[in-house]
Protein backbone atom coordinates (compact mmCIF):
# COMPACT_ATOMS: atom_id res chain seq x y z
CA UNK A 1 0.00 0.00 0.00
CA UNK A 2 1.06 3.82 -0.40
CA UNK A 3 1.87 6.38 1.82
CA UNK A 4 -1.58 7.60 0.88
CA UNK A 5 -4.68 5.69 1.51
CA UNK A 6 -8.32 5.60 2.03
CA UNK A 7 -10.96 4.45 3.44
CA UNK A 8 -14.63 4.61 3.15
CA UNK A 9 -18.33 3.27 4.53
CA UNK A 10 -21.88 4.69 4.09
CA UNK A 11 -20.42 6.77 1.30
CA UNK A 12 -18.09 8.70 3.33
CA UNK A 13 -14.35 8.95 2.53
CA UNK A 14 -11.56 9.19 5.57
CA UNK A 15 -7.89 9.44 5.08
CA UNK A 16 -5.49 9.68 4.07
CA UNK A 17 -3.63 7.36 5.90
CA UNK A 18 0.40 6.45 6.06
CA UNK A 19 1.02 2.87 6.00
CA UNK A 20 1.71 2.73 9.69
CA UNK A 21 -1.54 4.03 10.06
CA UNK A 22 -3.06 1.79 8.50
CA UNK A 23 -1.48 -1.19 9.84
CA UNK A 24 -2.45 0.10 13.67
CA UNK A 25 -6.44 0.29 12.64
CA UNK A 26 -5.99 -3.26 11.56
CA UNK A 27 -4.29 -4.24 14.54
CA UNK A 28 -7.33 -2.68 16.65
CA UNK A 29 -9.87 -4.35 14.24
CA UNK A 30 -11.18 -1.01 13.10
CA UNK A 31 -9.97 -0.95 9.39
CA UNK A 32 -12.23 -4.04 9.21
CA UNK A 33 -15.14 -1.26 9.59
CA UNK A 34 -15.06 0.34 6.66
CA UNK A 35 -16.68 -1.15 3.38
CA UNK A 36 -13.87 -0.01 0.93
CA UNK A 37 -9.96 0.70 0.37
CA UNK A 38 -7.85 2.83 -1.86
CA UNK A 39 -4.07 2.80 -2.12
CA UNK A 40 -3.97 6.81 -3.89
CA UNK A 41 -2.68 5.12 -7.05
CA UNK A 42 -4.76 2.13 -8.45
CA UNK A 43 -7.72 3.19 -10.60
CA UNK A 44 -10.18 1.51 -8.89
CA UNK A 45 -11.62 0.99 -4.60
CA UNK A 46 -11.36 -2.25 -3.27
CA UNK A 47 -13.50 -4.16 -0.88
CA UNK A 48 -12.00 -4.31 2.30
CA UNK A 49 -11.74 -7.79 3.29
CA UNK A 50 -13.76 -9.48 6.24
CA UNK A 51 -11.46 -11.15 9.04
CA UNK A 52 -13.85 -13.72 10.00
CA UNK A 53 -13.54 -16.91 11.55
CA UNK A 54 -14.82 -19.95 9.92
CA UNK A 55 -18.42 -20.91 10.15
CA UNK A 56 -19.70 -23.59 13.13
CA UNK A 57 -19.77 -26.86 12.82
CA UNK A 58 -22.99 -28.25 11.40
CA UNK A 59 -25.27 -29.07 14.20
CA UNK A 60 -25.06 -33.03 14.79
CA UNK A 61 -28.67 -33.34 13.78
CA UNK A 62 -27.73 -32.24 9.93
CA UNK A 63 -24.75 -34.23 9.74
CA UNK A 64 -25.99 -37.49 7.81
CA UNK A 65 -24.84 -40.29 10.07
CA UNK A 66 -22.75 -43.07 9.00
CA UNK A 67 -22.81 -46.71 10.33
CA UNK A 68 -19.32 -46.85 8.29
CA UNK A 69 -16.26 -46.36 10.69
CA UNK A 70 -15.04 -42.98 9.92
CA UNK A 71 -11.73 -42.98 7.19
CA UNK A 72 -8.43 -40.89 8.03
CA UNK A 73 -7.82 -38.81 4.53
CA UNK A 74 -4.87 -38.10 3.12
CA UNK A 75 -5.32 -34.25 2.94
CA UNK A 76 -3.96 -32.12 5.17
CA UNK A 77 -6.23 -29.65 6.29
CA UNK A 78 -6.13 -26.54 7.74
CA UNK A 79 -8.51 -24.97 10.25
CA UNK A 80 -7.15 -21.37 9.06
CA UNK A 81 -9.97 -19.20 6.88
CA UNK A 82 -9.42 -16.85 4.14
CA UNK A 83 -10.58 -13.73 2.46
CA UNK A 84 -10.90 -14.27 -0.35
CA UNK A 85 -12.46 -12.84 -4.22
CA UNK A 86 -14.16 -15.15 -6.63
CA UNK A 87 -14.78 -14.43 -9.98
CA UNK A 88 -14.78 -15.95 -13.79
CA UNK A 89 -15.65 -13.61 -16.82
CA UNK A 90 -19.32 -12.37 -15.54
CA UNK A 91 -19.09 -12.55 -11.83
CA UNK A 92 -17.19 -11.41 -8.49
CA UNK A 93 -18.31 -12.49 -5.50
CA UNK A 94 -16.97 -11.69 -2.53
CA UNK A 95 -16.63 -14.92 0.08
CA UNK A 96 -15.02 -16.73 3.09
CA UNK A 97 -12.37 -19.57 2.07
CA UNK A 98 -12.66 -22.04 4.96
CA UNK A 99 -12.03 -26.18 5.26
CA UNK A 100 -8.80 -25.73 3.40
CA UNK A 101 -7.18 -28.65 2.38
CA UNK A 102 -4.42 -29.38 -0.06
CA UNK A 103 -7.24 -30.14 -3.19
CA UNK A 104 -10.18 -27.62 -2.40
CA UNK A 105 -12.30 -25.83 0.14
CA UNK A 106 -15.41 -24.23 1.07
CA UNK A 107 -16.08 -21.34 -0.31
CA UNK A 108 -19.04 -18.94 2.09
CA UNK A 109 -20.81 -16.04 -0.22
CA UNK A 110 -20.47 -13.27 2.49
CA UNK A 111 -23.45 -11.33 1.26
CA UNK A 112 -27.13 -12.73 0.33
CA UNK A 113 -26.86 -12.97 -3.41
CA UNK A 114 -27.93 -14.95 -6.33
CA UNK A 115 -26.14 -18.12 -7.62
CA UNK A 116 -22.99 -16.85 -8.79
CA UNK A 117 -21.22 -20.31 -9.99
CA UNK A 118 -23.14 -23.27 -11.37
CA UNK A 119 -21.70 -26.46 -10.55
CA UNK A 120 -19.06 -27.73 -13.00
CA UNK A 121 -17.46 -23.53 -13.43
CA UNK A 122 -14.03 -22.67 -13.50
CA UNK A 123 -13.40 -20.17 -11.18
CA UNK A 124 -10.39 -18.24 -9.89
CA UNK A 125 -9.57 -17.13 -6.29
CA UNK A 126 -7.71 -14.42 -5.16
CA UNK A 127 -6.70 -15.14 -1.52
CA UNK A 128 -6.04 -13.07 1.68
CA UNK A 129 -4.59 -14.08 4.71
CA UNK A 130 -4.50 -11.48 6.89
CA UNK A 131 -2.08 -13.08 9.41
CA UNK A 132 1.22 -12.66 7.13
CA UNK A 133 -0.45 -10.39 4.63
CA UNK A 134 0.42 -13.16 1.77
CA UNK A 135 -1.83 -13.25 -0.95
CA UNK A 136 -2.38 -15.51 -3.79
CA UNK A 137 -4.39 -16.67 -6.46
CA UNK A 138 -5.84 -20.14 -7.78
CA UNK A 139 -7.76 -21.58 -10.16
CA UNK A 140 -10.46 -23.94 -8.95
CA UNK A 141 -13.73 -26.12 -9.91
CA UNK A 142 -16.89 -25.41 -8.66
CA UNK A 143 -18.10 -29.12 -7.13
CA UNK A 144 -21.68 -28.30 -5.82
CA UNK A 145 -23.05 -25.21 -4.68
CA UNK A 146 -26.00 -25.50 -1.86
CA UNK A 147 -28.26 -22.06 -0.39
CA UNK A 148 -28.76 -21.45 3.48
CA UNK A 149 -29.79 -18.88 4.64
CA UNK A 150 -29.32 -16.64 1.64
CA UNK A 151 -25.47 -17.07 1.62
CA UNK A 152 -24.15 -19.98 -1.08
CA UNK A 153 -21.85 -22.17 -0.34
CA UNK A 154 -19.21 -23.72 -2.44
CA UNK A 155 -17.44 -26.89 -2.68
CA UNK A 156 -14.48 -25.65 -4.66
CA UNK A 157 -11.25 -27.87 -5.59
CA UNK A 158 -7.57 -26.91 -7.21
CA UNK A 159 -4.57 -28.96 -8.29
CA UNK A 160 -2.71 -26.70 -6.15
CA UNK A 161 -2.95 -24.25 -3.16
CA UNK A 162 -0.89 -21.37 -2.99
CA UNK A 163 -0.28 -21.18 0.58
Amino acid sequence: MSDKNYLAKDGKTFGPYDSKSLDALKSSGEFYTYEWVWDGVSPNWEPVPRKMKGPPPMPAQAVPQDDKKPTTSKKSKTLKSYCSIAFDNRTTLSADLSDVHDSGGRLTSLHSTAQAFPKGAMIWLDILDEETDQAGKVKARVEAASCTEGRWIYTVSWSKFPF
